[in-house]
This record gives structure tokens, C-alpha cells and sequence, in this order.
């Protein structure tokens, strides 16, 4: 349980809202409330989803035609990223745009190399682009190759690989300025997916998942599946866990390197098709094509459905908050999930007096100071919300709903419900005698987490009459 203290100034009061749970349907994490994130965005079609490590509130964006699009504020506001690359631009697969994980000197822009790949190879304007300032300028490094997946090596990040969907992996061994083909031992070269965890790599391809400890010089074959690898994760801290996603068969796990895997089934459709995953620390996600994003909180063991998004092409997990996952889909853009972190209130524009009335407003964030309040307005030039009533639903579930107490230590204000509907509440506090500092708070206690507002300050002013004298002519 956590128990965060912030700012706050906290009541509420609206009608509590009973929305159906059965988006939540484990008790495996918190509820996660999802909320469109597609401010700048000129396209629904989100294929790819890519974050800074050294710098985690930019993100990546990469689009079916339109290139790739850049966030500086957690994916609030997007812009388009596209100088130098040669568009249309065709992003395909969740894994074709990479951030490399270091940076020099302090970190900025001009300091975060991304590389982003083209599914569409074969022509010399086409192939994998290379930024060294954040995405604001791209250049061509490997022309040809028609991209499905991109890799950074995690302990040297000067080698990077790069999946071609029919020519197999091209490796750089100088942060993408000169490129060779590693292919000796790789059985097939339609390869889907790449994952690098420390000192091993692999490798999707077709229905198979290779494994390489010589950073690619050289391939084993691990498994063969009976379907398509579409996706492959390792786990950050222990490479030997492994996740391979499938485009008829779900999910797989396994913890020996890719020897031996089980099929994950515990609230997974073991039909559905995985189309990208996520692992972080204490939590896993997968993508899926039936439009769903799901969440294991037990290293696979068992699976939570977070709700109905459309066609899930992308996931990603915040790298320094878990809790929050964005979803990329090719039908409806980016969805920012969250989970219920603190209070906060807004502040008070005028002194406080007793015996009179001021409002109080409260509001549920997440831990990037999101609101958990339900606002669509970066939705209205998208097309499919209102045609998609199972969205709508799950849309409609993205603003908070719950209670809040306002108490104080001293016993001079009743402790009093508040009622959060879509994220927020207020109410009128009248106080009817002065009270000393630090003592009102508001506490919030909702699924396991108890989030506490900070004491706020009740100033009084004493008012002084002093006494009329009249004068007489």
C-alpha cells in the first residue's frame, strides 16, 4: 500500500458512478483507466511505440504512412518527426523503431539516437534511418532493407540489428554508420521480431526463435512453434526469461534461454494473436489483434484483459512507472492506461475566513500527474470511436470514481465523504471557527492504495471594527 503525501485541498461531491468491472476482471494490479493521447497526431494508425530510457517522458510514435511522430510530455502533445526520412514512410511491427539506452554529456534531444525502419525495402531512398538529435533530423544508414524489427544491444549500444522481413539480420557494430549481414546459422531469414537481454540475442523468424551469444556472428536454432513468432521479449534483469508472441497460438514463456517454452493460458485466449510485449520489472504486457492489452503481474503466470482499445499493434511500458502502459493501435492511435497513483487539490485564490464559504476541488491523478478524468477531446478527428461501441465502453470507464474523506486533527471539521465522479470532485467547506495549520487532509483509499492529500493551510483573519464618531456642526 502505498502512501504518498501531496498538495492538496481536496472535497468533493457528485454522484458516485457504479461502472461495470468487467474490464478489471483480476485481482492482479490496480484497475487501469484508459484515456486517448492523440493531441498532434495526424494519423490513427499506430504501429510502433518507442521510448527514451534516458530520458523517459519522450516518446516515438511510428505510423503506416506518415512516418514517425515525437513526444516530449509523456505522450500529451505530439509533433511530426519526419525531416530527412523519405515519405510515405511505412512503419510495420511493433519492434521497427528503437532508442538507443545511453546518452553523453547532459541529456536532451541532441543527445537520444533513434532508429526507425521502413517495411517497404528494395529501394535506395528506403530502408532503416538513423537520428542523432531525438528524432528533429534522419538520415539514411541502411538502405534496401525492408524492416520488421529493430534491436539495440542493452550493455553495448553501439551494436544494433535490424530485422529484414525476407533477408534476414543485418548487424552494425558502430551505432548504424556501416551494416553486414549475420545470418550464419539462421535457418530462416523472414524474421519478425529481435530482442537483445545482456549477453543474449533473438530472433523471430517465421514460425521459429533463434538464439545467438556472440552478439549475432553467429545463430542457434532454440524452438520451433506452429505458428508465426510475431513477437519476442526478454525479461530486463534475468535474459533467460523469454516471452514469444504468436499470430494464432497466444502467448509463451520460457525460463531457460528459449529451450523449452509452456504455453501461457490463465486469462490469455491461447488462440489469440500477441502482436507486441512489453517487460518491465514486477509486470508484463501483450498486445493483441483482438484489441486488447493484457497484463501479467506474476511473470506470465496469469493474465488480466485491460479493456477494448481496437487492433492492438503496439505496447509499451513506462520505464520508470510500470503502472503505466500506452497502447498503439492501427484503428484508433495511442491510449495512455493508468493506474490510480495521488490527490490534488487546486488551489485557493483567496484567503480563508471563517463562517464563510469556499470550494474545494479535488482530482485523482496517476503517477505522471495525469488525471484520471475521461477527456476525449484528442479523439474528435479520429474515426472509429463512435462506430466502435465496445471503445466507447471502455472509454467511458476512463474517468475515476470513488470516495474521498475530509478529516482534520483537531476535531473541528466532521469528517465528511466526498465523492470523486470522472476523476474529480468538489464541494462548499464552510469553517465555522479558526483552524491552526497542517491539520485538514483528504484521504483516498480505493483497491488496495491509500492516496493522501497534503494538509492544506485554513488562514484566518480576524476583522477589526473600530468604532464611528460622529461629528456635530
Amino acid at each position: 500500500m502505498k502512501n504518498r503525501m501531496l498538495p492538496v485541498f481536496v472535497i468533493l461531491g457528485a454522484t458516485i458512478l457504479v461502472f461495470a468491472s468487467a474490464f478489471f476482471v483480476s485481482a492482479a494490479g490496480p484497475a487501469v483507466y484508459w484515456h486517448p493521447a492523440n493531441n498532434g497526431l495526424a494519423t490513427n494508425d499506430i504501429e510502433a511505440l518507442a521510448v527514451a530510457p534516458i530520458s523517459p517522458t519522450v516518446l516515438y510514435a511510428g505510423t503506416w504512412g506518415d512516418g514517425v511522430f515525437r513526444s516530449t510530455d509523456n505522450g500529451a502533445t505530439w509533433i511530426t518527426a519526419t525531416h530527412g526520412l523519405t515519405l510515405p514512410f511505412y512503419v510495420n511491427g511493433a519492434l521497427a523503431l528503437a532508442v538507443s539506452p545511453v546518452a553523453s554529456g547532459t541529456v536532451g534531444l541532441d543527445q537520444i539516437t533513434v532508429y526507425a525502419g521502413d517495411y517497404y525495402g528494395g529501394l535506395p531512398s528506403r530502408g532503416v534511418y538513423r537520428s542523432q538529435d531525438g528524432g528533429q533530423s534522419w538520415s539514411l544508414v541502411l538502405p534496401g532493407a525492408g524492416t520488421r524489427a529493430i534491436a539495440v544491444d542493452p550493455i553495448t549500444p553501439t551494436i544494433v540489428y535490424v530485422g529484414d522481413r525476407e533477408n534476414g539480420i543485418y548487424r552494425s557494430l558502430n551505432s548504424g554508420d556501416t551494416w553486414n549481414p549475420a545470418n550464419a546459422g539462421l535457418g530462416d531469414t523472414r524474421v519478425n521480431a529481435l530482442a537483445a537481454g545482456g549477453k543474449r540475442l533473438y530472433a523471430g523468424a517465421y514460425t521459429y526463435v533463434f538464439t545467438s551469444t556472440t552478439h549475432g556472428a553467429s545463430w542457434t536454432l532454440a524452438h520451433t512453434f506452429s505458428s508465426t513468432v510475431q513477437a519476442v521479449a526478454a525479461h530486463p534483469f534475468t535474459p533467460t526469461l523469454l516471452f514469444a508472441g504468436t499470430r494464432s497460438n497466444g502467448l509463451y514463456r520460457s525460463t531457460d534461454g528459449g529451450q523449452t517454452w509452456t504455453q501461457l493460458e490463465n486469462g490469455l485466449p491461447s488462440s489469440v494473436w500477441v502482436t507486441s510485449l512489453s517487460i518491465a520489472p514486477g509486470v508484463a504486457y501483450a498486445g493483441a489483434w483482438n484489441g486488447q492489452v493484457y497484463r501479467s503481474a506474476d511473470l506470465g503466470d496469469s493474465w488480466e484483459g485491460l479493456g477494448y482499445l481496437g487492433n492492438v499493434y503496439a505496447v509499451l511500458a513506462h520505464p520508470n512507472v510500470p503502472d503505466i502502459v500506452y497502447a498503439g493501435t492501427s484503428n484508433n492511435g495511442v491510449f495512455r492506461g493508468s493506474a490510480l497513483d495521488h490527490l490534488t487539490i487546486d488551489p485557493i485564490d483567496s484567503p480563508q475566513y471563517v463562517n464563510r464559504s469556499f470550494p474545494i476541488t479535488l482530482t485523482a491523478r496517476d503517477a505522471l500527474s495525469f488525471p484520471l478524468a475521461q477527456d476525449l477531446s484528442g479523439f474528435q478527428n479520429l474515426t472509429g470511436l463512435y462506430a466502435d461501441p465496445a471503445l466507447a465502453e471502455t472509454l467511458a470507464a476512463g474517468g475515476y470514481n470513488g470516495t474521498a474523506i475530509l478529516t482534520d486533527t483537531a476535531g473541528l471539521v466532521s469528517p465528511t465523504v466526498v465523492s470523486l465522479a470522472n476523476g474529480v470532485g468538489t464541494l462548499s467547506l464552510v469553517f465555522g471557527q479558526p483552524i491552526a495549520n497542517d491539520v485538514i487532509t483528504a484521504t483516498l483509499q480505493t483497491e488496495g492504495l491509500q492516496a493522501v492529500g497534503n494538509p492544506f493551510e485554513v488562514r484566518w483573519y480576524a476583522r477589526i471594527y473600530l468604532p464611528a464618531v460622529m461629528k456635530t456642526q
